[in-house]
């Protein structure tokens, strides 16, 4: 189409090392947990906090599941070229 913009495109500087990652998305899965259960000793209410530990883990499954789709998907695009 003339006149349009040329496609931007993302080119990290460097990728972050597996280990790194790994350790960040655990400590963020802990950081979840932990506020959560200094919520229940604060708050008294059990019931909520149940819930929310419910909601949390299931985001950060969803989230999993979600980055390894897309991560796989962005594999077969580079490598089909």
């Amino acid at each position: 189409m003339p006149g349009s913009l040329p496609q931007a495109t993302f080119q990290p500087r460097r990728r972050a090392a597996s280990a790194k990652r790994r350790v960040a998305l655990a400590v963020g899965a802990v950081a979840w947990v932990v506020a959560l259960v200094v919520l229940a000793s604060v708050v008294k209410h059990g019931d909520s906090v149940e819930a929310a530990l419910i909601a949390v883990s299931a985001s950060i499954v969803f989230g999993l599941a979600l980055s390894s789709l897309l991560r796989i998907a962005r594999l077969r695009r580079e490598r089909a070229g």
